[in-house]
């Protein structure tokens, strides 16, 4: 078989087949494994072709852990709910 010129294919302990790539850098794994090499073949060729159209994102993107974006989770600000009794409602409302 010709060897393939984007990403790999293995063959796990389980019998299941894992599909890996390079781009950007760094190594990609596929979120799944594969019952069939033939299926892992092809979600290679449709990365690839991913990539090319420029419609690729990087699986891990959005991954980010809890505090990163803004501290610690216990440092956010979190809206205060205030009641308000129903009769000055009505009083807004008819003006």
């Amino acid at each position: 078989m010709a060897r393939r010129h984007f990403g790999s294919v293995r063959r796990r302990s389980s019998g299941r087949w894992q599909a890996t790539y390079w781009h950007d850098g760094r190594s990609h794994y596929a979120s799944q494994t594969f019952a069939a090499k033939s299926d892992a073949l092809a979600y290679l060729a449709i990365v690839e072709a991913d990539i090319h159209r420029g419609a690729w994102i990087d699986p891990r993107a959005g991954q980010a852990r809890a505090g990163t974006c803004r501290g610690r989770p216990s440092q956010t600000r979190v809206p205060k709910i205030v009641k308000v009794p129903a009769a000055s409602c009505s009083t807004l409302v008819s003006g």
